[in-house]
């Protein structure tokens, strides 16, 4: 059985469709060897699932049928940075990760992770 293979480029990332599925990998460098052949250098990422679920008017950042939560799949080692730049939150938001406050952006995700997002607090 002949194995047929398929590349699809997508920004840096490239859909590798076999007969024995579907694959995505992001790739370091693309070089154009000839008018039909590209030499791709790439290195395998391991992706996680981070769930995300958003309180107050930020809810609004996902559609109304997910009711503030969502599961986001991410590489492995993604920043808490990285998950309010990809959902386009504001940038004074309140987080939490397994239900403890956290103050740093910087902070990796783990597999599993429920990441929460609270509005800033205001008060007079």
């Amino acid at each position: 059985m002949a194995v047929q293979h398929c590349a699809v480029l997508f920004a840096s990332y490239f859909i590798i469709a076999t007969s024995w599925g579907i694959r995505s990998v992001r790739f370091r460098t693309l070089e154009k060897i000839d008018s039909n052949m590209w030499k791709i250098s790439y290195t395998k990422t391991k992706m996680m699932k981070v769930s995300v679920v958003l309180y107050s008017y930020l809810r609004e950042k996902l559609p109304a049928e997910a009711r503030g939560q969502t599961v986001l799949e991410l590489e492995d080692g993604a920043r808490i940075g990285e998950v309010i730049e990809r959902l386009d939150l504001p940038e004074l938001v309140v987080f939490a990760v397994n239900n403890q406050i956290e103050r740093e952006k910087s902070r990796g995700l783990k597999d599993g992770d429920v990441l929460s997002f609270f509005r800033a607090g205001a008060g007079g």
